[in-house]
């Protein structure tokens, strides 16, 4: 529908608006400055040009009403209404035009219920089209306008399959907690079962009673804008007033319950055990030992203090536990110091969690960390402890310090709970000055003072499930009290740690590193965007220019090293693809527990996997301000010698490395191709091994004719729901092109589209269902299109008929216009490269196996707009049907 709007209407609405604007109270306005707004009808806003430099503009709808607001009858209603906005929005015609912009539910827009709640939208910078548009988005959203009861009913399966999705065993431990916490609270939040709370609220909800619940909490008081990023923020302003001016203004009474002295709750009683049946194969023990964490808004910049002093208490305990804690096999264990235990409360809680395959095995282990515990509480830790915990706390504030996550954390926190708002700069400075200030005497009689409650800690025992029927509850509560008891009277001695300084690690890495530059990269090759360079021993380095962010949106290089050496290759009983145990090898001069400690406080990653008989990967994030302790530390890992607790690890990662012998070696990160080739070569070399391993086309394992049989299912059945996998082969061998590539790329956009509508929208049985294309790697390396999701055991017979019927649908009428035309305006703004190579590194990756010659990197975008209906319809149609048996 067209509407025309004739010059007085336009003067009228004009005069309104610029009422409006002179009405709505605003605050701050430098550059770079937290600007806040009130409009006249009492809805707040807030903006900021943010830090992180992500691409993204972040736009942010806050209703404060979350968990704590919820009664008997309205358990999860804020999830609920989320659920139902949200999908509301995809059906509006703002809906229509985000897809029709390339943004997508989930990945763009999303949104989350818990102490309040968050309606987001991110948008690409340089669209202020699609910003407006969003702020019009969020205007639906906040939009206290009735719901029907078949929306309702909808809804509420979504938000069921969701929870389906939750650990049983994770569910089990959270409501254990909150019995041993509240048992008599009247307080939904704290109920035993929460799924039961659940369960009942949701059988009565319909129509009536979740409009009602709109217009008890969608109103301007309890709502606020959020805006973030690099747009022009006088327009974003404009445009909040020009939205949500409309909106009638409300009594402006209370929005909902103090989140902390509503929900003050005594401290439970010491020394209570609970035995579960669990919904694994383990047997699990907590130790849970509360305080009073004394929980509160933080006012002003001073009191943000106590939450610096709460961060290196945590950190210290973590540390002190990967110190002293030797990892065994089959063993799960950690410690955790919490001081918020259950949301909201100002309950905290200390202790220990262990998993165990047998219970003798879990009593031996559950003695070791009560010993942990208790050492703390009688000790406390030592001045050289306090400063690797304050390094590496101020760290990952200077880390974590300017992101816009911390900016959008800032603002809505104190708009529901009036807490602190600041400009994040000064926030910072003020935590490093607070953090400064930490001292022995911070820490120390905090944890003395927790000693009597340490003693006598709560226990939540799990067995696995099965075994209920020979195990008498009764019994081993009691055995478990005695068993404390017993070990009360161990003696605890003052820890004897030999400490590594993260700061010294990195120095002893930097300067190895340092002393590498020397050396002469090599020849360089040239390719138009990319460089090679060819060195003794087989080892191949590439590389390209492509910027990468994480870690925080910290500009970073990817390192893929790809290894002609896998199963086949390792000796017989040597660990199998994907073992932990090679995951988390240790070095002879460098333990494990200090090497992941640089990794997480430098934000360096490093993974080995097996990817074949022949073949296995090394993958590694180096941020760009690190490039001399990560390179130190990669060319550590394959010089040094690996040590494990078990021996064959140890001699399955050497074999595997095999001195980078005959490896590639692709880079890419925000450098010149030449400049990062270079840089790469000085730092690695291969050495040539005594019997080099047979190198093997990965061609040989699998025969062509599996890759056009017809479609497959695979189930992986868990104790409470399914995880259902269905391939369809689409191509008989690896895309031959990039243009191939999208046209896959394009099918399985619409493939998922259709799965998504038919199983969640409008059968409410899943959650969330993953669609997207994939190589084999094995034989023929034919194309893929896999679907994955997770179904409640009792709704996958259900879900299972409703795929097949939609797919069949979608193999046999092809894909429209419409759907072509918003897969590929999708596919034209998003990131990445295409399916195979979801990005230019491994990209380079793929099309340098089985070649040596010069790489060209193709345009996508060309390649894209080269794309035609037919080709993917052709695609779809050819895929092989179901084989008649």
């Amino acid at each position: 529908m067209r509407i025309s709007f004739g010059a007085p209407v336009i003067l009228a609405a004009l005069a309104a608006m610029s009422a409006s604007l002179a009405g709505a109270q605003t605050s701050g306005g430098s550059s770079g400055a937290i600007v806040s707004g009130k409009l006249e009808n009492g809805i707040r806003f807030f903006t900021h040009p943010g830090y992180d430099g992500s691409g993204k503009v972040r736009v942010q709808l806050i209703v404060n009403v979350g968990s704590p607001d919820e009664t008997v009858e309205t358990v999860q209603f804020p999830h609920l209404v989320e659920h139902i906005r949200v999908a509301e929005f995809w059906e509006s015609p703002i809906g229509a035009q985000f897809k029709a912009a390339g943004l997508s539910p989930g990945n763009d827009v999303n949104a989350s219920a818990g102490w309040y709640t968050k309606y987001y939208m991110d948008v690409p910078e340089g669209r202020p089209d699609l910003v407006a548009l969003a702020i019009k988005g969020l205007r639906l959203m906040a939009s206290a306008s009735p719901v029907t009861d078949r929306t309702v009913e909808i809804e509420k399966k979504t938000v069921i399959a969701e929870s389906d999705l939750v650990d049983p065993q994770t569910r089990l431990n959270t409501d254990q907690r909150r019995v041993l916490l509240s048992s008599d609270s009247p307080l939904p939040t704290y109920v035993g079962d929460y799924k039961a709370a659940t369960d009942r609220s949701f059988s009565v909800a319909n129509g009536a009673s979740v409009s009602a619940f709109l217009t008890r909490w969608y109103r301007p008081s309890c709502q606020a804008v959020l805006v973030v990023g690099r747009v022009d923020l006088s327009a974003v302003k404009s445009q909040i007033v020009q939205a949500f001016s409309d909106v009638p203004a409300d009594d402006g009474s209370k929005c909902g319950r103090d989140r902390f002295e509503d929900f003050m709750l005594p401290l439970p009683a010491k020394g209570q055990v609970l035995v579960q049946t669990g919904a694994s194969g383990k047997y699990q023990a907590e130790l849970l030992s509360f305080f009073d964490g004394r929980l509160r808004p933080r006012p002003d910049l001073a009191s943000l203090s106590l939450d610096v002093r709460d961060d290196v208490r945590r950190i210290l305990v973590a540390n002190r536990f990967t110190d002293v804690f030797v990892p065994k096999k089959g063993v799960v264990a950690y410690v955790t110091l919490m001081h918020e235990e259950l949301k909201p409360s100002q309950l905290g809680s200390f202790g220990g969690t262990v998993s165990a395959p047998s219970l003798d095995f879990l009593n031996s282990e559950l003695r070791t960390h009560f010993a942990i515990l208790r050492q703390i509480t009688r000790f406390g830790f030592s001045e050289a402890e306090l400063r690797i915990a304050k390094a590496d706390a101020e760290y990952e504030y200077r880390r974590k310090g300017l992101e816009n996550s911390e900016l959008l954390t800032l603002m809505g926190d104190h708009f529901a709970f009036g807490s602190v708002l600041s400009d994040p700069k000064i926030v910072l400075e003020n935590r490093l000055k607070a953090l400064n200030a930490v001292s022995l005497k911070d820490v120390n009689p905090f944890f003395l003072g927790l000693n009597a409650s340490v003693d006598q800690p709560s226990v939540i025992l799990t067995v696995p499930k099965g075994l209920e029927a020979t195990i008498s509850a009764p019994e081993l509560e009691q055995q478990l009290s005695s068993r404390l008891q017993q070990w009360r009277g161990d003696d605890v001695n003052p820890p004897q740690l030999k400490l590594n300084s993260i700061g010294a690690i990195v120095e002893r890495l930097e300067a190895k590193s340092a002393e590498s530059p020397k050396k002469a990269p090599g020849k360089i090759i040239w390719s138009g965007s990319t460089a090679q360079i060819l060195k003794p021993n087989g080892l191949r380095i590439i590389s390209a220019q492509e910027k990468i962010e994480v870690f925080g949106k910290r500009n970073s290089v990817r390192l893929t090293v790809t290894l002609p050496r896998g199963t086949a290759d390792l000796e017989p009983g040597a660990p199998g693809v994907g073992d932990a145990k090679i995951a988390e090898m240790g070095f002879s001069h460098l333990p494990f527990k200090d090497l992941k400690r640089i990794m997480e406080s430098r934000g360096i990653y490093a993974s080995l996997a097996i990817s074949g008989a022949h073949s296995s990967v090394l993958t590694a994030l180096v941020p760009l301000d690190e490039l001399d302790a990560g390179f130190g530390m990669l060319k550590f890992m394959v010089t040094d010698k690996p040590v494990s607790y078990d021996p064959k690890a140890s001699s399955a990662y050497s074999q595997l490395i095999g001195g980078l012998n005959n490896a590639v070696i692709v880079a890419t990160g925000d450098l010149p191709p030449a400049e990062l080739a270079g840089l790469v070569a000085r730092h690695f070399d291969a050495k040539p091994l005594k019997a080099a391993a047979v190198e093997r086309s990965p061609s040989e394992q699998l025969e062509r004719g599996q890759c056009e049989a017809g479609p497959a299912w695979y189930m992986t059945p868990k104790p409470a729901l399914a995880e259902m996998n269905f391939f369809q082969p689409i191509t008989a061998g690896k895309p031959q092109s990039l243009r191939e590539g999208l046209a896959i790329e394009v099918l399985a956009g619409v493939a998922k589209t259709r799965l998504h509508n038919r199983l969640r929208q409008r059968d409410g049985l899943i959650y969330n269902i993953n669609v997207s294309a994939m190589v084999e790697s094995r034989g023929a390396r034919c194309a893929l299109l896999r679907a994955n999701y997770s179904v409640a055991n009792d709704k996958n017979a259900a879900a299972q008929k409703s795929f097949i019927e939609e797919f069949e649908a979608f193999a046999r009428d092809g894909i429209t216009a419409d759907e072509f035309n918003d897969e590929k305006n999708r596919l034209a703004q998003s990131n990445g490269f295409v399916f195979f190579a979801p990005d230019l590194n491994s990209y380079l990756v793929q099309t340098s196996m089985g070649r040596t010659g010069p790489i060209e990197v193709p345009s996508r975008a060309s390649e894209l707009s080269k794309l035609t209906i037919e080709e993917v319809n052709a695609l779809v149609w050819g895929m092989p049907a179901k084989k008649s048996q």
